[in-house]
C-alpha cells in the first residue's frame, strides 16, 4: 500500500464511521489543518513521481538479470564446445575459465534500451501466459445467450486481508525458508508482514515491502517445502493479489533475522519463465516433474494414466460450461443506492461483480455479467429500462497520459475491447442484457465511482459521473454519442471531501444537487457553452451539520435531505439554495436514506434501524418499523410495482413488505468474507459460514436459506458428517464445534490448543465418520476419534511435518489415507491411525480419494500457468465419469483474480484450455459441486458473495458477447 493510499484510507474512516453500528466518534468534530494538507498534497507527488521511478528501475533490474542468465547459459555452452574441440586437436581435456562480462566491459549504451525491452517484454510475456484459454470465458446469461469475455489476471483487485492469518506464527524452534545457505545471505533485515485493505493496494504495480527471493533447495518427491534454515522464526507468507503479474518482476536480497519473520518473493514477482515450466513426465518412475513458481515438485501419477500417450499433452476445454442460476448475497454494507424497481416489475442490485434482476414474487432472477471486478454503484434512466452500473479497478496511466485534456475518448472504437480489471461505466438494456456503451476504460477515470445519475428534464440524455478520486471529479457525458463511447462534455472537481449523493433535479433542467460532507451544492449546467457553475447550499438558519448523507425529491419538487445530526431538510424549490423546513432529531444518530413514494409520502430509515414515514408536510403519519438487529441499518429503499416498500441493508439483507402487514427477508447475505463452503454428502443443500459468525444451511433446489445461526467465533471452514446431520465449524480462533443440522444444537466444542489460538485452516470428517482431521495454520493436522453418533470426539494426537500453516486436506475413500498441502507448497501423504508421513508416497498412486480439494497434486498441475496466486485456490472435481462414461471428469478452479474455471480432469500441461467466467470480484476462496455434480457452488471471500452455477453442455457455436 502506498502512502497515499494510507492516507486516504485513513481520511475515509471517519466518513465510514458514520454508516456504522457504532455510536457517532467524536473525531469528526475537528477540521482539516491546512499547513497538514498542504503537506501531504506534496508528498503525494512525491510518492506518484517515485512510484514511477520504482517501477522502471524494477523492469531494468529484471531486464538485466535475465541478460545474464541467457549469457552463462550462452558461455557454459561455448566452453563444452571449445573444451571438445581442444580435446579431440590435442588428445588431452584442456581446462578452459568461464568469465561473465562485468560492468565496466558492458556496453552502456544498452542500458537506456533495456528499459523499454524490459516493459515490453514484461507486458508481451504476460499477455501470452493467457493464450491457452478458451476463448467461450463467460457465463450463459439466463436469458439462453452466453458472454464471451478473455480476461487474464487484472488490476485492482483486492487482496484479502485475512489470508494473513494462515502465516504461520512466530516459533522458537527455528524458521523454514525457500533460500541458499544462511553464509550467502545479506544481512539486510526481512520487512514485517502486513495487511492489505486498501482497494489500490497494488493498483501502482509497486509493493512498498519488497519480497526475497532466492533459489530453493532441493525437495523431495513427497514433500516439496522449502530449504530449511537456523534463524528462530518460521516461514511467514504474504498474500497479494492477482494484480501483481501487471507489476515488473524485482530480485531482492535479503536475510531473515532472529527477531523478526522471515519473508519470500512472491511468485507473481517472478519472470514467467522461472516461475512455470511445463511438466515433464518421467515413465520410468511414473511421477510428473512440475515446476511452479520456480519450485520443481513431484507427483506421482495413478497407473490407469501413467499408460496413456498424450499424458502432458493440453486438455481441450471440456464439454461442459456454466450458466449462473442464482446470485445469493446482496451488497450494502458501503454501498448507497443501488437498489431500484424497473418498469419489467423486476427489483435491480448488485452482489460483486453480477448485477441481479429479481422477480420476487416469481422467484427469479437474471443476470448482467458485463463486469468483471467490484460494481460500486447503479443508476436507472427516466424510462426505466436502461441502466448504467460502474465498476472499480486499475487506473491506466498510460491512456489517460495519452488522453489527458482531451473532450472524450476515440468514438470509432468497439466497447469490446478488454476492459478486465479497469475502471468504466457500463450502460445496457434491462430487457435484453446487452451493453449498448461503455463509458471509460482509457484512463477517463481515475479510480472508482461514488454516483451514477441520469438527467430527466431532457429524457435521460446526460449522465453524471463523480468518481473516487482524491479531488472526486464530476463529469457529465452526452452517453449516446461518439457510437458505443459516449462523449464527455463537462468536467469539474468537487473537492477533496466525500460526496454521497448526486441527483437532477426531476423539474428544473440543467440544475444538479450533490451533497457530502457539510455541504449541499446546487449546479447549474450553462447549454450553450456545457460549463459547470455551483452555488452552496445557505445552513445561515440551522446548524451545519458535519455529513448531508442523502438526498430525495418530493412530490412538489423540494429537495429533501438527511444529515448525521438526524434532522430532515426541506429545501424549498421556491427558496433556491436556502433552508425552507427542518425536522429536527427524526432519527438519532443520523438519517441514512430517504424515499419519496408516489403516493406523496415520505420514508426515511436511520441509524436507530427505523423506517418513518412522513406526510407531505414531513409531520409524522404514525407508521414506523423497527428492523430486527440481525439485519442492521438501512441504505437503501424503493417502491415496488405493487407498492410495496424494499429495504437494502449494511448487513447484505433485503426485506419487503408494508408497514401494516409487516416486513420479510427476501435475500439474505453474509456481511464479512466467506471461507467456509460445504455441501450436504446426500441432498441439494450446502452450508457456508462467513467471518461476520453466522452459519447457514441453504437449499440449492429452493434457492433460500433453511436455517442461520450466530457462532461464537468467525468460522473459517466447515464440512458435513457422512452422514449429513451434523456440520464441523472450524473459527479463527482455534476452536471448532459440531452442530446438529436438525435442532441447530451445539453438540461438541473444544480448543486444538489451549495455549494458543491459531487461525483452523480446513476441517474434515473421514468418509467413515470414524475420524475429523482440523489443519491448523500452527503447520499441525490434529486428528480427534468421533464417537457417540458425533456428539463426542477425543484428541487421537497430531500430524507433525509441514514447515508451514496447513491449508487443505483430502481423505481416501477406505479413510486410510490422508493427504495435506502447505502454505509452503508441501504435499505429505499420511496414515492416520499411525499418526506418521508415508515413507513412500509412491504407494499412494492409486489410492481413490474422497475428494479433490488439494491444490498440488498431479490432477491440477496445468491450472498454475495463470492462477498465480495458488494459496487463494480451491479446486474440486466432479465425478462426472462414473454417471456416464462419455463424459470426461470436470476440474473447477477459482483464481485471486475472480474467475471461476472449468478444465478436463486431469489438466497436467500449462497449456490446458478452460473455460473461463465473471461474477466474483474477489479472490474465489471455494468452489464445490453439489453431491450429484448437478451444480457448482462458489464463494466469493472479501465481496462476501455464492453463486450457484448449473452445468450445461457447451454450445457448438461461437460464444460471443
Amino acid at each position: 500500500m502506498s502512502r497515499l493510499d494510507t492516507w486516504n484510507s485513513a481520511r475515509n474512516m471517519d466518513i465510514n464511521s458514520v454508516y456504522s453500528d457504532e455510536p457517532m466518534s467524536s473525531s469528526l468534530d475537528g477540521t482539516d489543518a491546512e499547513p497538514t494538507r498542504d503537506r501531504l498534497d506534496h508528498l503525494e507527488k512525491l510518492v506518484h513521481h517515485q512510484a514511477d521511478e520504482i517501477v522502471l528501475l524494477r523492469s531494468v533490474i529484471a531486464e538485466l538479470v535475465r541478460r545474464v542468465t541467457e549469457l552463462e547459459t550462452t558461455s557454459r555452452g561455448s566452453a563444452t564446445s571449445r573444451e571438445r574441440s581442444f580435446t579431440s586437436s590435442n588428445g588431452t581435456s584442456g581446462s578452459s575459465t568461464l568469465t561473465l562480462p562485468t560492468r565496466s566491459s558492458t556496453n552502456r549504451s544498452s542500458l537506456g534500451n533495456s528499459t523499454s525491452s524490459a516493459l515490453s517484454t514484461s507486458r508481451s510475456t504476460l499477455t501470452n501466459k493467457n493464450a491457452g484459454h478458451h476463448l467461450s470465458s463467460e457465463s450463459l446469461q439466463s436469458t439462453g445467450t452466453a458472454r464471451n469475455s478473455y480476461g487474464g489476471g487484472g488490476g485492482g483487485i483486492r487482496a484479502s486481508p485475512s489470508m494473513d492469518r494462515l502465516a504461520t506464527p512466530k516459533s522458537a524452534v527455528g524458521s523454514h525458508t525457500m533460500g541458499r545457505s544462511p553464509a550467502n545471505k545479506a544481512t539486510t533485515p526481512t520487512t514485517p508482514m502486513r495487511k492489505w485493505t486498501s482497494n489500490s493496494d497494488f493498483q501502482n504495480g509497486v509493493n512498498s515491502n519488497s519480497l526475497t527471493y532466492s533459489m530453493p533447495s532441493p525437495a523431495n518427491s513427497h514433500s516439496s517445502g522449502y530449504g530449511q534454515t537456523t534463524s528462530g522464526s518460521s516461514t511467514s507468507r504474504r498474500y497479494g493479489s492477482q494484480t501483481q503479474l501487471n507489476a515488473p518482476p524485482s530480485f531482492t536480497s535479503t536475510s531473515s533475522s532472529s527477531a523478526s519473520q522471515a519473508t519470500y518473493r512472491s511468485a507473481t514477482q517472478l519472470p514467467v519463465s522461472l516461475a512455470h515450466k511445463e511438466p515433464v513426465f518421467n515413465p520410468d518412475d511414473g511421477y510428473l516433474h512440475v515446476t511452479i513458481r520456480g519450485k520443481g515438485m513431484n507427483f506421482h501419477v495413478p497407473t490407469e494414466y501413467c499408460m496413456k500417450q498424450s499424458l502432458t499433452m493440453p486438455n481441450p476445454p471440456p464439454n461442459q460450461q456454466l450458466k449462473l442460476e442464482w446470485a445469493y448475497g446482496y451488497r450494502g454494507r458501503d454501498v448507497r443506492g443501488n437498489l431500484h424497481c424497473i418498469a419489467t416489475g423486476e427489483c435491480v442490485y448488485f452482489v460483486a461483480s453480477v448485477v441481479v434482476l429479481a422477480n420476487f414474487q416469481e422467484d427469479l432472477q437474471r443476470h448482467y455479467l458485463g463486469h468483471s471486478d467490484d460494481i460500486r454503484c447503479l443508476a436507472v434512466h427516466p424510462n426505466r429500462l436502461i441502466i448504467a452500473s460502474g465498476q472499480t479497478g486499475i487506473y491506466d496511466k498510460k491512456s489517460d497520459s495519452k488522453r489527458r485534456g482531451a473532450v472524450s475518448p476515440t468514438a470509432d472504437q468497439a466497447f469490446d475491447i478488454s476492459l478486465d480489471k479497469v475502471v468504466h461505466i457500463r450502460i445496457w438494456d434491462a430487457v435484453s442484457l446487452q451493453t449498448l456503451h461503455v463509458l471509460g476504460g482509457h484512463g477517463e477515470f481515475e479510480k472508482g465511482f461514488s454516483t451514477l445519475a441520469f438527467s430527466k428534464m431532457d429524457g435521460g440524455a446526460l449522465l453524471s459521473v463523480i468518481d473516487e478520486s482524491q479531488e472526486h471529479t464530476l463529469t457529465l457525458w452526452d452517453w449516446q454519442k461518439g457510437l458505443t463511447r459516449g462523449s464527455r462534455i463537462a468536467m469539474t472537481q468537487c473537492g477533496p471531501e466525500a460526496v454521497f449523493a448526486c441527483e437532477f433535479h426531476p423539474a428544473v433542467p440543467n440544475l444538479m444537487i450533490t451533497c457530502g460532507k457539510s455541504n449541499i451544492f446546487f449546479w447549474t449546467l450553462d447549454g450553450s457553452t456545457f460549463a459547470l457553475s455551483k452555488v452552496a447550499g445557505n445552513f445561515e438558519r440551522v446548524e451545519r451539520p458535519k455529513y448531508i448523507l442523502c438526498l430525495c425529491f418530493s412530490e412538489a419538487g423540494d429537495i429533501i435531505t438527511g444529515d448525521s445530526s438526524g434532522n430532515i431538510i426541506s429545501w424549498g424549490r421556491a427558496a433556491g439554495n436556502r433552508v425552507r423546513q427542518i425536522v429536527n432529531n427524526a432519527h438519532p444518530g443520523g438519517v441514512f436514506v430517504l424515499l419519496s413514494c408516489d403516493d406523496g409520502t415520505l420514508v426515511s430509515g436511520g441509524k436507530d434501524k427505523r423506517l418513518l414515514v412522513w406526510d407531505q408536510d414531513l409531520n409524522k403519519t404514525g407508521m414506523e418499523y423497527e428492523l430486527p438487529d440481525k439485519y442492521g441499518t438501512a441504505r437503501s429503499l424503493a417502491q415496488s410495482s405493487t407498492l410495496q416498500l424494499l429495504v437494502g441493508t449494511n448487513r447484505n439483507c433485503l426485506i419487503q413488505g408494508h408497514f401494516h402487514t409487516g416486513f420479510n427477508l427476501v435475500v439474505q447475505g453474509h456481511f464479512d468474507e466467506i471461507w467456509a463452503l460445504a455441501t450436504h454428502p446426500n441432498h441439494h443443500q450446502f452450508a457456508t459460514a462467513s467471518y461476520d459468525r453466522y452459519l447457514t444451511l441453504w437449499s440449492a433446489s429452493d434457492k433460500v436459506p433453511v436455517w442461520s445461526m450466530e457462532m461464537q467465533d468467525g468460522i473459517h471452514s466447515i464440512c458435513f458428517h457422512p452422514d449429513g446431520d451434523l456440520i464441523a465449524v472450524a473459527t479463527i480462533s482455534g476452536r471448532w464445534s459440531v452442530v446438529d443440522t436438525l435442532t441447530k444444537e451445539i453438540v461438541s466444542s473444544q480448543n486444538v490448543n489451549e495455549d494458543t489460538q491459531d487461525l483452523l485452516s480446513c476441517i474434515k470428517y473421514s468418509p467413515d465418520g470414524r475420524f475429523i482431521a482440523v489443519a491448523s495454520v500452527d503447520r499441525c493436522i490434529y486428528m480427534y476419534q468421533v464417537l457417540e453418533g458425533g456428539s463426542k470426539c477425543i484428541k487421537a494426537g497430531k500430524l507433525i511435518g509441514h514447515s508451514s500453516a496447513v491449508l487443505c486436506l483430502d481423505w481416501s475413500v477406505d479413510s486410510t489415507y490422508l493427504r495435506s498441502n502447505s502454505d509452503n507448497f508441501e504435499l505429505i501423504y499420511w496414515t492416520p491411525a499411525t499418526l506418521k508421513v508415508v515413507a513412500n508416497p509412491a504407494t499412494c498412486r492409486d489410492v481413490d480419494w474422497d475428494s479433490w480439494n488439494c491444490i498440488l497434486e498431479f490432477g491440477v498441475a496445468g491450472v498454475w500457468s495463470e492462477t498465480v496466486q495458488a494459496l487463494s485456490v480451491d479446486c474440486t472435481r466432479s465425478d462426472l465419469e462414473e454417471a456416464s462414461q462419455q463424459t470426461p471428469s470436470v476440474l473447477a478452479v477459482g483464481d485471486d483474480g475472480g474467475k471461476v474455471k472449468l478444465f478436463t480432469f486431469p489438466a497436467m500441461s500449462l497449456k490446458s484450455q478452460c473455460h473461463v467466467y465473471n461474477g466474483h470480484s474477489n479472490h474465489v476462496s471455494s468452489v464445490r459441486f453439489l453431491h450429484d455434480d448437478s451444480r457448482l457452488l462458489t464463494a466469493g471471500g472479501r465481496d462476501a458473495s455464492v453463486l450457484q452455477w448449473d452445468l450445461v453442455p457447451a454450445s457448438t457455436s461461437p460464444v460471443k458477447i
